[in-house]
């Protein structure tokens, strides 16, 4: 898939319960995916984008961008200082 943003493509995830006014709020969507919808995300290509009565063409729209975990954040800086600390005492070993 060789999209980029503002290119339309076909509706991968289609939302239900979304009322049909312009207020109030969309229900928790869960939806199933594959690996080629995994690469999508991970490549920038999946947006959302809400219709409506008043807005045909779409009155919510925005990109979907992975967010890591701040546990993820957390064990990767636990792992960078960690590392930092084994290259040190290494270097202090080698010049005894």
């Amino acid at each position: 898939m060789d999209r980029g943003l503002g290119t339309n493509a076909a509706v991968l995830f289609p939302f239900s319960g979304v009322p049909a006014i312009t207020s109030g709020s969309i229900p928790e969507q869960t939806f199933a995916i594959n690996a080629t919808q995994v690469g999508y995300l991970e490549s920038g290509f999946l947006c959302i984008n809400v219709h409506d009565a008043v807005f045909p063409g779409g009155e919510i729209r925005g990109q979907l961008v992975l967010v890591p975990e701040p546990a993820t954040v957390v064990l990767l800086g636990l792992g960078e200082a960690g590392l930092t600390v084994l290259a040190r005492r290494r270097r202090a070993g080698a010049g005894q």
